[in-house]
């Protein structure tokens, strides 16, 4: 038998002490964990501009103090319904898209939310103007003609629209002539060189053609089906453009610009440029044109023969494009697979946008500037106004596309096909 000691008054309460201060410790550290901390304000970036019926992308960051996971809720700002997105690890971003149904300007807001069920205060929001949606541009393929020869470099409308010219043959040596109201091969014009760039006269009559063998130009008559003249020694030129009055015909070759006669292909005048030359755009006065170099653009003064500006701003552009009110020109870039928008007056960047089409096919504009058409492996539809894609069309690798003078079709280059692309509605 164990005998128990009594305790004294002392000790009894010194016990009952201890043991209230244990209790409090038991209490003080369940409600340590008890207690819950809210997720940081979410951090959210996104365009500031859209257009309407196309999904708008929105990021969203927040961190939380306990480590929890959270979740997101946005408002839109259009009296949408608003939804908790799943949960993601505390730091982690998510994307989350929604589409308007009406233009305008909104206020795009944002709270988090960890597993515990604490939220965050709201995001105090980020701006976003919503515009009308553009009209219709063609975006769907519908038609293909097959070239027996094969594929080549160049694909280009006349300036009426009623003639397609391709670069064709498995060894690029002839170029084949589509007749655009039946979507026929008109004619196959044995050129004996592979063709590099194109491009028709203003009469629509004849195409001019650059060799990538001999450096040479040809003019070729599309109607009789000859090579009609040559001029031999030019140079390998990247493109190739003719002026509105059709008396001349400018060749971009190495470090030149090279203005012909078109009658007679004899040598007018020359433009040093300061690197190798890439593409061109002519104005639609033709009195200036837009050359891109290897490490920038330059514009030229046609009439005068004078390089007028340089930039470096741009870096490697593969295309331009000149809008329709010839206030801006839109480069697509090899250095950074994306396109760059400059103003014609002064050649200064105004945006930028990454679209992740390295080395590019094609780039082109719908006549009334409303779209571009961007890509490699098919192509992708962008608006101009936001540079965001609006729609994308599946096609086989290839290469150049040209949009018809009415804006109602265009015409893409795969290899021993082209495609025809009209429009869904």
């Amino acid at each position: 038998m164990v005998s128990v000691p009594r305790l004294t008054g002392i000790r009894r309460t010194m016990l009952t002490i201890a043991a209230a201060a244990i209790g409090a410790a038991v209490l003080l550290g369940s409600a340590c964990k008890l207690t819950n901390k809210a997720p940081t304000v979410p951090v959210i970036s996104g365009p500031s501009a859209g257009v309407v019926g196309v999904p708008v992308t929105f990021k969203a960051t927040a961190a939380d103090p306990d480590g929890d996971s959270v979740a997101f809720q946005f408002d839109w700002g259009d009296a949408s319904t608003l939804v908790w997105t799943d949960l993601i690890a505390s730091g982690e971003t998510m994307s989350v898209a929604h589409s308007y149904s009406d233009s305008g300007s909104f206020s795009v807001k944002a709270k988090a939310k960890d597993k515990k069920g604490k939220e965050s205060e709201w995001f105090a929001g980020h701006p976003l103007s919503l515009l009308s949606a553009a009209l219709p541009c063609p975006d769907s393929v519908y038609d293909s003609v097959y070239l027996r020869n094969g594929g080549g470099a160049c694909c280009m409308l006349s300036s009426d629209g009623s003639l397609l010219c391709r670069g064709t043959s498995s060894s690029c040596d002839s170029i084949s002539v589509i007749r655009v109201s039946d979507r026929t091969l008109f004619r196959t014009i044995r050129v004996d060189t592979m063709i590099g760039a194109a491009v028709f006269s203003t009469d629509n009559q004849s195409v001019y053609a650059s060799s990538w063998n001999s450096g040479a130009i040809y003019r070729v008559d599309v109607v009789d089906g000859r090579v009609v003249d040559s001029a031999s020694g030019i140079g390998i030129a990247s493109a190739l453009a003719v002026t509105p009055d059709g008396g001349r015909l400018l060749v971009d070759v190495f470090q030149n610009l090279l203005v012909m006669r078109t009658d007679s292909l004899a040598i007018l005048d020359s433009v040093h440029l300061p690197y190798n030359s890439e593409c061109m755009a002519l104005s639609h006065a033709g009195t200036r044109l837009y050359v891109g170099v290897v490490h920038g653009l330059c514009a030229v003064d046609v009439q005068g023969c004078s390089l007028r500006m340089f930039t470096q701003a741009v870096d490697m552009p593969r295309y331009i494009v000149l809008s329709p009110d010839e206030e801006s020109l839109y480069v697509q870039t090899g250095a950074d697979s994306g396109v760059a928008v400059l103003r014609t007056s002064d050649l200064a960047v105004t945006r930028r946008v990454n679209m992740g089409v390295l080395g590019a096919s094609h780039m082109e504009r719908t006549p009334d500037g409303a779209h571009l058409y961007v890509g490699r492996h098919g192509t992708r539809i962008y608006d101009t106004r936001t540079l965001l894609p609006v729609d994308s069309i599946i096609l086989p690798p290839g290469g150049p596309l040209a949009v018809h003078p009415s804006g109602d079709s265009a015409y893409y280059a795969a290899g021993a096909k082209v495609y025809v692309i009209g429009k869904r509605h």
